[in-house]
């Protein structure tokens, strides 16, 4: 269908009249969209459509971009200051007395929830269902939380003079924990999976024996946990925790080539990490499959 010179001047007259209300978008492609009315390809109100359409996406992609500099931003200053508090402390530490020292510890854990409570939105803390935090804010929470995991631990070591290792493990697994229980990230769960290995590891060491063959199966068992975990879905990470049960479970496999006459005992953990790793892969498999089958 051949377009007459009059019909083609209207086009163009109806071209010049697009909107021009496109902040976000490039001059060249709103051109293009008139020269495409004004050849008669699209209508007015179709480049109108396809013009707020682009201009949106645009001011979507221009905000994520706003968004992770203001999440780059927020991590640095948090870095920032706690290099800053730590400086701080570290120039009057020795002049504290041991309840000034877990004081001042207990304060920084205190803040540090305190702050990841209030990035994460407090009706979020209470439970309340208005308001779930954001993913920029989830993640900032997270790390908040999972420090202060780690200088409740600190806390808990300097407060006691026996089993400093024990006390620091369990004090930081059930911080992390706790978090983890309140606000699911991956942060928060691999605070846990380490504390979890510094507790079992200081209380096989404490009280039962630190030979290597002895630190191997306490890594297994904490693997044996975190598989647990990852299977039943108590954790919400179940891929991460499973990786973390598989990791865990081969380091602690390993641990009894450190101990004369305990290879056999290496080989073997080695051969049940390594069978139950595949075990659980079918089984997680065919649930997967029989959950497909019986779904509508």
């Amino acid at each position: 269908m051949r377009t007459t010179p009059a019909v083609a001047a209207v086009t163009r007259e109806a071209a010049e009249h697009l909107s021009p209300a496109a902040p976000h978008l490039p001059g060249r492609q709103r051109q293009a969209l008139r020269e495409l009315v004004a050849d008669g390809t699209l209508s007015v109100d179709q480049a109108d459509a396809v013009l707020a359409r682009l201009d949106a996406a645009a001011a979507d992609r221009s905000a994520g971009t706003r968004r992770w500099l203001a999440e780059l931003a927020g991590y640095l200053g948090g870095t920032l200051t706690l290099a800053g508090a730590a400086m701080l402390v570290r120039l009057s530490w020795h002049q504290l007395s041991r309840l000034g020292q877990v004081t001042l510890l207990l304060a920084a854990t205190a803040t540090l929830i305190a702050a990841g409570v209030l990035v994460a939105g407090v009706p979020w803390a209470l439970r309340l269902p208005a308001i779930a935090p954001s993913t920029a804010r989830r993640r900032v929470a997270a790390v908040l939380l999972a420090v202060s995991a780690g200088t409740a631990a600190m806390a808990a070591v300097v407060a006691v003079t026996d089993h400093q290792a024990v006390a620091g493990g369990a004090a930081g697994l059930l911080v992390a924990a706790a978090g983890y229980l309140l606000l699911p990230a991956l942060p928060l769960l691999l605070a846990a999976a380490t504390f979890s290995v510094v507790t079992g590891t200081a209380i096989t060491g404490d009280f039962i024996g630190d030979s290597p063959l002895q630190m191997g199966l306490a890594l297994v068992t904490v693997a044996a946990v975190w598989a647990t975990l990852g299977a039943s879905g108590v954790a919400a990470h179940r891929s991460a925790a499973l990786a973390i049960a598989g990791i865990t479970g081969l380091v602690g496999a390993q641990q009894p080539l450190g101990e004369a006459g305990a290879a056999g005992w290496a080989y073997l953990l080695t051969t049940l990490v390594a069978a139950a790793c595949l075990a659980g892969y079918v089984l997680l498999r065919l649930g997967c499959c029989w959950r497909s089958a019986c779904s509508p």
